[in-house]
């Protein structure tokens, strides 16, 4: 069980407040499975019903996890939605690894996508460490959306650079 929050700037909104909980748990010595539930709340977001709930499982088999995940409703009441990926984590080095992400968002609603599609490709390949007590990383993330199709402003869909800085307690 958690919680995280993150300023977001999109439809009024200035907060983005996640809500967890879950079991965890070793099938066998190679098989490893999360269950869990999430809700994203955006407490201050210009009276668009942004709010969802979703449910998801992971398995975690030799070292790659396949992640599903559901929301009857998503983001903005825009419907079913259905995400699927894969994640893999390699230590290359004392305390640091490569991480790959693949995954594949698909929507019931095809008008939520403005090319009229109703699934896109995100990706991530980056590098991460612990060290001070915190976790770092940098991963470059994308997507394979069109940004002329999408955004005014491409830097929103064209890949990019991620740094962050977390702890867990």
């Amino acid at each position: 069980a958690g919680t995280w929050a993150s300023n977001v700037n999109f439809s009024g909104g200035a907060i983005e407040l996640d809500t967890y909980g879950g079991w965890a748990g070793s099938l066998t010595d190679n098989i490893d499975v999360d269950l869990g539930f999430l809700y994203y709340a955006y407490p201050r977001d210009g009276g668009d019903d942004l709010d969802y709930y979703e449910f998801y499982g992971n398995l975690t088999w030799v070292g790659i996890t396949f992640g599903v995940a559901y929301s009857p409703d998503y983001f903005a009441e825009t419907g079913k939605f259905g995400y699927f990926s894969a994640d893999y984590s390699w230590g290359f080095a004392e305390n640091f690894s490569l991480d790959l992400h693949l995954g594949y968002n698909v929507f019931e609603d095809e008008e939520f996508l403005s090319d009229g599609e109703d699934s896109y490709i995100d990706y991530s390949i980056g590098v991460s460490t612990s060290y001070w007590d915190l976790d770092w990383a940098a991963n470059v993330v994308g997507t394979d959306l069109d940004d002329e199709e999408y955004f005014d402003d491409g830097d929103l869909i064209d890949p990019m650079l991620v740094l962050s800085v977390s702890k867990s307690l």
